[in-house]
């Protein structure tokens, strides 16, 4: 796992024009993290230290239906356990804090697709996947030509 602070801190800039009209929450900024290997939807506390070192404090949402995504968990994780993919522009959320749910616009859920998907997975598991497909490729093709 990496960690990056300035990735974590930075806000997203703006890049979309696919948007919810509902301001964003002050609590922190919303974003995709691998959090133990697994992709999650979080938001990150916008008072985390600019700290490689620090503990980092996050709320964790599953995903539920479509764009839909529910408060699962608040964790405080060490930063090894988690690496931020990507911020997510405010305009593309919509929190409703009342029932703890997220919606995620259309073009942000396919960034999503993309980054758990296996064939873009370039992480420490999406590697180790590769080389076993290769592996297995050559063996096939080492008995064919015998």
């Amino acid at each position: 796992m990496t960690y990056s602070s300035t990735t974590l801190l930075s806000k997203p800039s703006p890049r979309c024009s696919d948007s919810f009209d509902d301001p964003q929450t002050s609590d922190g900024y919303f974003a995709f993290a691998r959090i133990k290997g697994d992709v999650c939807l979080v938001q990150a506390s916008n008072a985390t230290p600019a700290s490689a070192l620090t503990a980092v404090d996050v709320k964790v949402f599953r995903h539920e239906f479509i764009s839909i995504f529910r408060f699962s968990e608040s964790c405080t994780l060490h930063p090894s356990d988690i690496c931020i993919l990507e911020p997510i522009d405010d305009r593309l959320t919509r929190y409703e804090e009342d029932n703890e749910t997220v919606f995620l616009a259309r073009n942000v859920m396919e960034r999503m697709r993309k980054l758990t998907d296996p064939r873009w997975n370039f992480g420490l598991r999406g590697q180790k996947q590769m080389n076993q497909n290769r592996t297995g490729l050559l063996v096939r093709q080492r008995q064919r030509q015998r």
